[in-house]
């Protein structure tokens, strides 16, 4: 997990695999850091589509 400082108190987070993302990113840990629900969701559904995506790479031989 990278975590990226934007200045002013703005931060971004790369996950360096979608497993690192979701099990370092709980809800309650994004909660704690007045992270809204809705970027949660967004993110999970990224962290969920990324992984399905690089499971058919995978089996796929790419």
């Amino acid at each position: 997990m990278k975590v990226v400082d934007l200045g002013h108190g703005g931060f971004a987070i790369e996950p360096t695999s979608p497993a690192d993302a979701v099990q370092t990113l709980t809800r309650a840990q994004l909660e704690r850091s007045n992270v809204s629900s809705e970027a949660i969701d967004i993110f999970r559904g990224y962290v969920e589509q990324t992984s399905a995506v690089n499971k058919s790479d995978s089996s796929q031989g790419k």
